[in-house]
């Protein structure tokens, strides 16, 4: 029997693995695995109007300072792909509908839409909404309710699970724990499952 070294079995799984996937399987993988550019987004649930109002509320939620906010981590996609991937057809609804409350108070306010207020603006229209929704009596069942916690909802959620938000907002370690080999059995009191 002869012996092989560890860079030919490798070698040759490499090709019994390569042989076993069809070419359509190793195209799909390679499709996979690139990416879109930044520059060749559309939104399947905003409009380009309500996108740059969202662009511009969750910069005013979550902006940026030392770190990066909310309009650089792209919350705004996530929050356009969650809605029109994930969220219920009446969901979908009561947020659109919502929103355009919200947008039309901009206009009523200061005679444009949020996107195209002023920071002190969108904060204080902003802080209207967070006294209506929030107030003890605030209807859970009303579109602007269900609408604005929704969005906020997804800002917070969008941004700090992106890598943005992860890696450099909050503590973050890729390997949790501290590693120590070798330890005698004793000290460990069990072995671990693997």
């Amino acid at each position: 029997m002869m012996a092989i070294n560890r860079r030919t079995a490798i070698q040759r799984t490499a090709l019994l693995i390569g042989g076993l996937l069809s070419s359509g399987t190793i195209a799909s993988i390679l499709e996979g695995c690139t990416t879109v550019p930044a520059d060749n987004w559309h939104p399947k649930f905003f409009t380009p109007e309500e996108v740059a109002d969202m662009e511009a509320f969750v910069e005013r939620l979550i902006p940026a300072t030392d770190t990066p906010g909310a309009r650089d981590a792209g919350v705004h996609r996530f929050m356009d792909a969650m809605l029109a991937d994930v969220a219920e057809p009446e969901d979908q609804q009561a947020f659109k509908v919502g929103m355009e409350h919200f947008r039309q108070e901009a206009v009523r306010r200061y005679g444009q839409v949020f996107a195209q207020c002023e920071a002190t603006q969108q904060d204080e229209l902003i802080g209207v909404w967070e006294q209506k929704v929030f107030a003890p009596n605030a209807d859970e069942q009303s579109v602007d309710v269900k609408f604005y916690k929704s969005a906020k909802q997804l800002v917070f959620l969008g941004f700090f699970t992106s890598e943005v938000g992860a890696t450099q907002v909050l503590q973050y370690d890729p390997i949790p724990g501290v590693y120590r080999g070798c330890l005698p059995l004793e000290q460990v009191g069990r072995a671990w499952a693997i």
